[in-house]
């Protein structure tokens, strides 16, 4: 079997392909990538991947990529995945008309080809009775980011057919390490590691701790994306979720516990976003009932892996 990840290099790409790694199946894992220097994320597993240098926002490059590979599978990753990034075009651009490029692409091949794409349960928006969403709840997309990707689902499910078959996963705020410090566990864990080294002084600034999320190991997120590819009905849609509320200040918290240092924090006015979701958590019950997943790696050990994986980066920086 012939399996595409469309944005291999990035955070979720190496796990994945691990975990597809596994396989007792004969499968051939492609890959594509943007950047040359995003491949160091997929470490080891590199090997494993026949990698194409592929924008996705261009149509011709990517029905020549997936003309060329013939895949029966394909996950989806590739997009912008910071809610963070403030330019409106190009978020719209690569989420929505990148996703349509591939789905086009597929459609050419004339073959059954079945896809999973990667949303996010931020197009729930916030909610008011602080309770898990689930796949029923009012859709309520805020900011950018989030309304990027409910807009490329509902142009995804325009594409469905007897040939091409789409399957949607809503995940929740998925950390790990190599991830970037554009997201909080990571940020946090960095400036940690930093102190610690010796580079900076013993001051963590932060933007908007009252804030609640969902949060999740990134190698149970793969777990669930490979469970979805296998078993689920086109055309369904599934939170991936922890199903926990947890405030930012629990992870900062947490992750101080942990430290080797009294650190002190201080608010950053640059660091709070207007867009801020009060509440943003996950109910996992239908993928758990009709798939059989749930997380189980404990979010306290996530946390200890992500604030050692920069302790190990920071070490091994030159001038350490």
């Amino acid at each position: 079997m012939k399996i595409l990840i469309t944005g291999v290099s990035g955070f979720v790409g190496g796990y994945l392909t691990e975990e597809l790694s596994s396989s007792s199946e004969k499968i051939e894992i492609y890959g594509t990538y943007l950047s040359e220097g995003e491949l160091a994320n997929l470490g080891e597993q590199r090997s494993a991947v026949k990698l194409f240098k592929c924008n996705i926002c261009e149509p011709e490059e990517v029905e020549k990529v997936i003309k060329e590979i013939q895949p029966e599978q394909i996950y989806h990753l590739a997009g912008i995945a910071s809610p963070a990034d403030k330019d409106k075009e190009k978020v719209l651009t690569v989420n929505i008309d990148g996703t349509v490029n591939v789905l086009r692409a597929c459609q050419e091949l004339a073959k059954p080809v079945r896809i999973l794409l990667a949303s996010t349960g931020y197009v729930y928006g916030s909610a008011d009775d602080q309770q898990p969403f689930t796949e029923e709840s009012k859709l309520d997309a805020i900011g950018i980011y989030a309304e990027s990707k409910l807009e490329m689902e509902k142009q995804a499910l325009d594409f469905l057919a007897d040939d091409l078959e789409i399957v949607i996963s809503r995940a929740f705020n998925h950390i790990g390490p190599k991830q970037t410090p554009d997201f909080v566990a990571s940020a946090f864990a960095k400036q940690i590691a930093e102190i610690e080294a010796g580079i900076n002084s013993p001051v963590i600034y932060v933007g908007n701790l009252e804030a609640t999320r969902d949060f999740l190991d990134v190698i149970d997120v793969v777990k669930a994306y490979r469970l979805m590819m296998e078993k689920a009905n086109s055309g369904e849609i599934y939170n991936v979720a922890s199903g926990q509320a947890i405030k930012i200040a629990e992870i900062l918290d947490k992750l101080l516990t942990l430290s080797t240092k009294k650190i002190s924090i201080e608010q950053d006015k640059d660091r709070l976003r207007p867009s801020d979701l009060a509440y943003s958590v996950g109910n996992y019950g239908r993928i758990q009932k009709e798939l059989g997943w749930q997380p189980t790696i404990p979010f306290n050990q996530t946390l200890q892996n992500v604030l050692d994986y920069w302790r190990q980066e920071i070490g091994n920086r030159p001038e350490n």
